[in-house]
């Protein structure tokens, strides 16, 4: 477990209302709009839509004081086996409808990715680790084998701008001098995700070219005699709480 990040006590995280579309307008654009086209990105309907049908598994991250809304993740079941993930996840918008999360399957064993947003000035502050953890939460509470996602690798196209004769795959491998990826965001998931191949095409972003990497988080319940879901659920929660604590001493 790596959420280890300071992150100040005035952030809850709670599910999405319908009342809260407006201001997740505002986190979408803020996050999004320096790296992918704007026909990607989430419209009010879309969003509606989200929360009426996979709100279980849509939160966000809210200021206690002001009520100002400054990250959101979002998920969607789909029924995938963890020996099949390899071959069928391809791109995001094959696995999220075009981003209308359409192929949501109430009983899937996989709980996929289809999005997470923090505004630029909350980044980096804990924030994103612990809508990841709420996520989390939910596959444990439901029983379900693993989660996935596509990451981004917002670092790709300075490099190969710098690095002309490399290119997306090499990049993906590069590594630092402490054997951690080369690139932020993969660093960012990499304690926590197995990490498991380029997913060229995988959404239109510029700053990663296209590229996507896949991410698998298995279930670390799953199983279990002695735990049932809803108890596990409550343990994860615990033990995320507690390397939250210990992070901030």
């Amino acid at each position: 477990m790596s959420f280890t990040m300071h992150l100040r006590p005035r952030i809850s995280i709670r599910r999405a209302r319908l009342s809260d579309v407006p201001q997740l307008i505002e986190v979408e654009h803020a996050s999004w709009e320096a790296a992918c086209d704007p026909e990607d990105m989430f419209t009010t309907e879309q969003f509606e839509a989200h929360i009426r049908n996979v709100g279980d598994y849509f939160f966000v991250a809210e200021e206690r004081q002001t009520g100002r809304l400054v990250g959101y993740v979002s998920a969607l079941r789909v029924d995938i086996p963890v020996s099949e993930v390899e071959e069928r996840v391809t791109t995001w918008y094959a696995l999220t409808g075009d981003g209308e999360y359409t192929g949501h399957q109430p009983n899937g064993q996989c709980l996929f990715g289809g999005s997470l947003g923090v505004i630029p000035e909350s980044q980096r502050s804990g924030i994103g680790d612990r809508l990841i953890e709420r996520e989390f939460r939910e596959i444990v509470r439901h029983g379900m084998t693993f989660g996935a996602l596509g990451g981004r690798l917002p670092g790709m196209a300075a490099y190969l701008a710098e690095h002309p004769e490399s290119n997306p795959e090499h990049y993906f491998q590069l590594t630092r001098e402490d054997g951690k990826p080369y690139d932020p965001e993969l660093r960012f998931y990499a304690d926590d995700f197995e990490v498991r191949k380029l997913l060229p095409e995988y959404f239109k972003d510029r700053e990663s070219c296209n590229n996507g990497v896949l991410l698998v988080w298995r279930n670390p319940f799953l199983g279990s005699k002695l735990l049932k879901p809803l108890i596990a659920a409550q343990v994860f929660k615990a033990i995320c709480a507690y390397y939250r604590a210990r992070a901030r001493t």
